[in-house]
């Protein structure tokens, strides 16, 4: 399947969104807002549009993007949940915030329009996106933004590792990789702010990169 990604900005949230449509064996075709005409002429292909504008900007690109035809749309955008949840009623499309995960994404385009779920369910770890809560069967806590988006990574990579250049990817975009330091400090910070049975299981190879142990298996993590 091709996907059209406009935007109304540069930056890591683009870069972020080609990466991860990519990853999922979609080819993109890719463009600014001024190219929509163009690029849509002749085809249905779905569309996804990143943007950070406000709530005003955004209703009048909805209307620009309304087709006589059926397009499966997803916006992200900078808005409160509240403003997507207007922009979604008003567009019939899938809003989701700047940091939604791909499997929403891929949702949004794949399974129709409808409102993002507020959370996901992965196996024994629940991750509500709005909040930035990891939850457990026995506990439920709070990370920061960088520390939520490197443990969403890990767990979505189901038990594999993810490689430092990824992680960074999901971080900081297309700012110039330093090193292995930044991503050992958001590792260690994440691991804190975690409950005890999922921090341990976070672990690092040497040369590789970052994963979550599968909860069957047993081990210390440790930093190499």
């Amino acid at each position: 399947m091709q996907i059209i990604l406009l935007s109304t900005q540069g930056g890591a949230d683009v870069s972020r969104v080609r990466q991860l449509l990519r990853l999922s064996g979609l080819q993109t075709i890719e463009g600014t807002i001024l190219d929509f005409p163009a690029l849509a002429s002749g085809n249905s292909n779905p569309l996804v549009l990143v943007t950070n504008r406000g709530f005003v900007d955004c209703c009048a690109l909805v209307r620009q993007f309304t087709e006589p035809t059926p397009r499966r749309h997803v916006w992200l955008t900078g808005l409160m949940v509240l403003e997507r949840e207007q922009l979604a009623h008003i567009s019939g499309a899938t809003v989701l915030p700047l940091d939604a995960p791909i499997y929403t994404i891929l949702g949004g385009l794949l399974g129709g329009t409808k409102l993002p779920p507020k959370k996901l369910l992965l196996g024994e770890v629940a991750l509500d996106y709005e909040s930035r809560t990891v939850e457990t069967q026995n506990r439920s806590v709070q990370l920061t933004d960088t520390c939520f988006r490197f443990f969403r990574r890990l767990v979505y990579a189901n038990g594999r590792y993810v490689h430092y250049l990824d992680l960074w990817e999901e971080l900081w975009g297309d700012r110039a990789f330093t090193g292995r330091n930044a991503l050992a400090v958001v590792a260690t910070r994440t691991r804190q702010g975690l409950p005890r049975e999922l921090a341990w299981r976070i672990q690092v190879r040497y040369g590789v990169g970052y994963r979550l142990m599968p909860p069957k298996q047993e081990g210390v993590s440790r930093e190499e």
